[in-house]
């Protein structure tokens, strides 16, 4: 993050302006069909959201393949991963650690290969809705 400040003054006033400008990585999601999922996987086959660290929805389909999604380590651990339906599914995803654009990412993926068509995947970090 960055800030810059804008001074301007004359013999009577002095007014003064901040603006803020925040940096961030982007997330990514996909499927994948590998038996490995790393670096050049994500970001050859993965779609790419940027966006600051707020709870992510998305929707998703894919034909006998696997899932992730991938996001800045900093952010922290998610408290949940719901359908479209509410049902819980953080505990079907496996969680690990990699190196992308030499930042490190926390990456979840479901590892068995399933078929869908438009599920809708909430990704959270902060409690909301059901």
């Amino acid at each position: 993050n960055i800030s810059f400040t804008l001074i301007v003054s004359d013999e009577k006033t002095t007014k003064e302006k901040t603006i803020e400008i925040k940096f961030v990585h982007p997330y990514y999601y996909g499927n994948y069909s590998d038996a490995t999922l790393n670096e050049s996987v994500i970001l050859s086959n993965g779609q790419k959201i940027i966006d600051i660290k707020r709870n992510q929805n998305i929707d998703m389909s894919y034909k006998k393949s696997k899932v992730f999604f991938a996001y800045p380590l900093e952010y922290g651990a998610l408290i949940d991963i719901k359908d479209g339906n509410c049902l819980s599914y953080i505990d079907d995803f496996a969680i690990e650690q990699l190196k992308i654009n030499s930042i490190d990412y926390l990456v979840y993926k479901l590892e068995d290969e399933a078929s869908v068509s438009h599920i809708s995947f909430s990704f959270i970090f902060e409690k909301e809705g059901c």
